[in-house]
């Protein structure tokens, strides 16, 4: 890829985003904000790199990418879990500040691959045979994922989104298997953790604090995958 192009992205999709959705302004500059931090965390501390707004290959990638989501993620994810900061006295209500701290946080996620007793990947190599803290931590790591989207699905009903809602998190699921299979088994599913927390941060969405504050740290794991290692596919060649 041409090194103009995601700066020239950023930049366009920045521009447009403040002049034709002026509302989302203050969100879409926490979120860049949080964003640069985060990758200042993942990739200057976690991942030791003397340059902390390199990717891992030495170019700004990572940075740019998270920059353009940033952008994004104002208006279609966090609508309704960020709250309005359009007003600067608003910066500092606890709610944003509490969002803020729990992102940065979650960007310190590249730590626990330094841990070996609970340093796992999904793929099926390291899950088939996990040892007891990879184990432990991936049921508690399930069982909570689990409850918080049970108790999404129960609010987009109450909504009256329950078909949107539960037919989005089918797609996803489904289509990601579907693939899987057809790739099978020259190909394996290697879920890197910044597909499912990304794929988190859309589906916790509601202005609920257990959404908003889960959405948060999705968003701060996200960060770290991105600074981290960068976008990579998650079918991989079977050696």
């Amino acid at each position: 890829m041409a090194e103009w192009v995601l700066p020239a992205l950023w930049l366009g999709l920045f521009g447009a985003s403040w002049r034709f959705l002026p509302k989302y302004r203050g969100r879409t500059l926490m979120l860049s904000l949080l964003v640069l931090i985060g990758h200042l965390i993942a990739a200057g501390l976690a991942s030791h790199r003397s340059n902390p707004l390199h990717s891992f290959d030495g170019s700004f990638r990572s940075i740019l990418i998270l920059e353009i989501a940033a952008v994004m993620l104002a208006p279609l994810a966090c609508a309704r879990t960020l709250p309005d900061t359009k007003p600067l006295n608003r910066w500092h209500t606890l709610p944003v500040l509490l969002y803020a701290a729990l992102t940065v946080l979650a960007s310190f996620f590249g730590y626990a691959r330094y841990i070996q007793a609970i340093n796992f990947s999904l793929k099926w190599a390291h899950l088939k045979a996990p040892a007891a803290g990879v184990l432990l931590t991936l049921l508690t790591a399930s069982a909570l994922v689990s409850v918080l989207l049970a108790l999404h699905l129960i609010e987009a009903a109450r909504r009256k989104q329950l078909y949107g809602y539960a037919g989005a998190l089918l797609s996803a699921v489904g289509g990601i298997a579907l693939v899987s299979l057809l790739l099978a088994p020259r190909y394996y599913l290697h879920i890197h953790h910044s597909v499912w927390s990304l794929f988190l941060v859309f589906l916790f969405r509601y202005e609920k604090w257990w959404s908003r504050y889960a959405q948060a740290l999705a968003l701060g794991i996200y960060i770290d995958g991105l600074a981290s290692w960068g976008l990579s596919s998650i079918w991989h060649l079977t050696s």
